[in-house]
């Protein structure tokens, strides 16, 4: 309810004086830019954030085919590796993925067509390889890069 509805109300003569009646379309015209400053301020357009926050990809060509991973750590992606693959050892962050666990890394962060076309390759990949070739290069594009002088200490890049 703004002040023009109370005009009535105050001035039973139903005569209010100019400079009154600018006031209180000066004080409603401040209501409503006070209400519109809370609003904005109490909301969090997320839909914006992701729209803003969405980068290019980048490709992985394997065998002829090319695979787009994203250029930020997905979130599927980041509650596995932060609940089973990041450790803390000796006061350090170390990146250690369990065995049984190896192919839900790879699935998630290089896609399931990726996981099934390294499956299915006649060539054999060694451990080490997919984790210095592929997997380190891309967290460290992430932010959880691995430092040079032990291969599997992370090293977180912000925060």
């Amino acid at each position: 309810m703004d002040n023009k509805d109370n005009i009535e109300e105050l001035s039973p003569s139903n005569e209010l004086s100019e400079s009154n009646i600018e006031k209180l379309e000066l004080l409603d015209q401040k209501l409503e830019d006070e209400k519109r400053e809370q609003e904005e301020r109490l909301l969090i357009d997320f839909d914006e954030v992701v729209k803003e926050h969405k980068s290019k990809p980048f490709t992985i060509r394997f065998q002829d085919k090319f695979y787009e991973i994203p250029a930020s750590m997905p979130l599927d992606f980041s509650m596995f590796f932060f609940r089973w693959c990041l450790k803390r050892k000796n006061g350090k962050q170390v990146i250690d993925i369990p065995e049984d666990k190896f192919a839900r890394f790879i699935e998630l962060m290089l896609g399931k067509q990726f996981l099934n076309s390294l499956e299915s390759s006649k060539q054999q990949f060694e451990f080490d390889m997919i984790m210095d070739k592929l997997a380190t290069p891309i967290l460290d594009e992430w932010g959880y890069g691995v430092s040079k002088d032990n291969k599997n200490q992370a090293k977180k890049k912000y925060g």
